[in-house]
């Protein structure tokens, strides 16, 4: 596995030529913090947290309304700086998803965790997020927090941030209430708070935001349960911690749904020796559609068993192509930045006479694309490979849907 490393943040500042300001170069050596965000809300939607994050880094993801949800897989913020720090924020798509099964987002973000990790890549915060406006945790959040903890590992609550968002649409005393009653049960957030996890709120604003991330860009960089168990542990994603409470919980589905069946198999009896015709209808109407509910938990125990080694395959060789393109791309860009730095270069030896505003504007000129060449070798290389993990994921999707 690639090597980690946890060094001091510096950032280079050059002087300024001709009293204009240059931009900053990240040197090699600063902290590059990553904060992954997930959702206890169904779908991810509702929550705040794609809003959040373009709040933050000026980023443009998509962001859902309604019950839809927009985060259908996983988003990759702009990198930004706080605190001569980089910051990239992750955006995965919830559990009980409007578009996906929860074993296709299992699959996804525990490939995604794991090729991240396999490169050396680990997380300084997971922001869980939930609104503060819910009147009570339901069964679809409590589920997802329980998968939630079982993605994470008690050796990563302390890196978690639950923030609670909504607050303009609760009163003070009846939000107190509610962050009273999560923080204190055990069926709630309780475990990992006692576990060195923080609550903490959102009201909407950039001051709040940032005040979230300083809370958490100090933090120590630590792996994910998941990310060990599928890595070092060479487990497959069934028997992983997230794996198996996920299976347990689509074999509960089954069970009711088995229930559900045969309490409607026996009413349809009734109806037609009744030959009531119309509840007969609506009777046929609801059995096919549990029928329909049945066949997708079996599908999703069976893709949980069977997709996780094929998907991390295809999104590596993915990976491998996108980084490939990424470097032509960069090698051509370099190569035209050298020749306008040629340019450059032989035009000043000539503007002798030229105005003092020419020379200045031309040693600006000179200055940036010294630095850009300087610094397309010292961005720390997890902004790039987040993005072009996410592209690569883009690419992966797609073609699976083009399979459909």
């Amino acid at each position: 596995m690639g090597q980690f490393s946890e060094t001091s943040p510096t950032i280079r500042k050059e002087a300024a030529i001709a009293s204009v300001n240059p931009p900053r170069i990240v040197d090699a050596s600063c902290v590059l913090t990553i904060i992954l965000l997930l959702s206890s809300v169904m779908g991810g939607t509702g929550s705040g947290k794609t809003t959040f994050i373009n709040l933050l880094s000026g980023s443009e993801l998509r962001v859902g309304w309604g019950l839809k949800s927009c985060t259908s897989t996983v988003q990759v913020s702009k990198p930004f700086e706080l605190d001569d720090y980089v910051v990239t924020l992750i955006d995965t798509p919830g559990f009980d998803d409007t578009t996906r099964s929860d074993a296709d987002i299992l699959n996804m973000i525990a490939t995604f965790f794991a090729t991240a990790y396999e490169a050396g890549h680990l997380f300084s915060g997971i922001i869980y997020m939930h609104p503060i406006s819910n009147v009570r945790m339901g069964g679809v959040s409590t589920l997802n927090f329980r998968l939630f903890q079982k993605l994470c590992g008690e050796s990563a609550f302390g890196n978690v941030a639950i923030v609670t968002t909504m607050w303009g649409r609760v009163t003070e005393s009846e939000g107190q209430a509610r962050e009273k009653e999560l923080s204190s049960e055990d069926l709630f957030f309780k475990p990992v708070l006692e576990m060195g996890g923080q609550m903490l709120r959102h009201d909407a604003t950039l001051e709040s935001a940032q005040a979230i991330m300083h809370a958490m860009i100090r933090n120590k960089p630590r792996p994910m349960k998941i990310q060990r168990e599928l890595h070092d542990d060479k487990l497959d994603i069934l028997q992983t911690s997230a794996g198996e409470e996920l299976n347990r919980q689509l074999k509960e589905q089954a069970e009711m749904h088995r229930e559900q069946l045969r309490a409607l198999e026996k009413e349809l009896r009734e109806a037609i020796l009744a030959k009531d015709e119309e509840t007969k209808a609506d009777l046929e109407e609801a059995r096919m559609k549990l029928q329909a509910d049945m066949a997708r938990v079996q599908s999703d125990a069976s893709k949980l068993a069977s997709e996780y080694k094929d998907d991390k395959e295809q999104l590596e060789r993915m990976l491998k192509d996108v980084e490939k393109k990424a470097r032509q791309e960069s090698e051509l860009r370099e190569e035209e930045s050298q020749r306008r730095l040629r340019e450059l270069q032989f035009s000043m030896k000539r503007a002798e006479d030229d105005t003092a505003y020419d020379i200045a504007r031309m040693r600006q000129e000179l200055f940036l694309l010294q630095s850009q060449s300087q610094g397309a070798d010292c961005q720390p290389s997890g902004i790039g490979f987040f993005s072009l993990l996410g592209s690569a994921l883009d690419i992966f999707l797609a073609s699976q849907l083009a399979l459909l």
